[in-house]
């Protein structure tokens, strides 16, 4: 499934960077970490020239060895991703550890537990971004993908267009190739583009960025 390109403007673009900056300034640095990769997935040649200074870095690396001291997988996992996406020459500094690894990947099996097909979807998306050979290598299950699949469905039959794409984006990323079958009407797209053009309008550009990044993903070619 391929989308026409979305339109992403220069005033957009700027607001987008606006808001980074207030994150910055106010020391928000896991809203800046999440913000951050948002715009480099919308346009990583355009957030290539984005200046992010050693003590930025610095300080949203503290808070991502913080979470790895407490043992807080979900968000060491999440944290790491995004930051992935944002300075992946940088992110090459950190090393992550097989029990590190080890301890990320048994969270998978808590949420099958729970059935919690959404955060199992988060979860195993940040996990693939961060190491995508360690990840394919886990041979993701058949019944793990139809849970997914449920999760999104649902989100479908109820209209709750952000969470649809939230969630066919973490599908899209954890396997190409199976998500290659999942449909997605003319209609239920332009639902999705119309939380991208609401956001827009209330100059909510955390959330502009989170939807224009989501839709970038879904319709990729990879």
């Amino acid at each position: 499934m391929l989308r026409a390109s979305l339109t992403i403007s220069d005033s957009d673009w700027q607001s987008m960077l606006q808001e980074l900056n207030n994150y910055r300034e106010g020391k928000f640095w896991r809203d800046f970490t999440w913000h951050g990769s948002r715009m480099a997935v919308i346009d990583a040649a355009r957030f290539s020239h984005m200046h992010i200074s050693d003590d930025d870095w610095a300080a949203m690396a503290r808070e991502l060895e913080q979470h790895r001291i407490r043992g807080s997988w979900d968000a060491f996992a999440a944290r790491l991703s995004r930051l992935k996406l944002m300075m992946p020459n940088r992110v090459q500094a950190i090393s992550v550890s097989e029990s590190d690894w080890q301890a990320m990947h048994e969270l998978l099996a808590k949420y099958v537990m729970q059935q919690n097909w959404t955060n199992f979807a988060s979860h195993a998306h940040h996990l693939k971004i961060i190491h995508p050979e360690r990840f394919d290598s886990m041979e993701l299950r058949d019944k793990d993908w139809d849970g997914m699949v449920s999760s999104l469905e649902r989100s479908r039959a109820n209209q709750e267009w952000n969470h649809f794409a939230k969630q066919a984006s973490y599908m899209k990323i954890i396997d190409p190739g199976r998500f290659a079958n999942i449909a997605i009407s003319d209609d239920e797209w332009n639902c999705m583009v119309a939380v991208l053009e609401s956001a827009k309008n209330g100059n909510y550009w955390g959330k502009f960025a989170a939807q224009a990044s989501r839709l970038k993903t879904i319709s990729s070619l990879t």
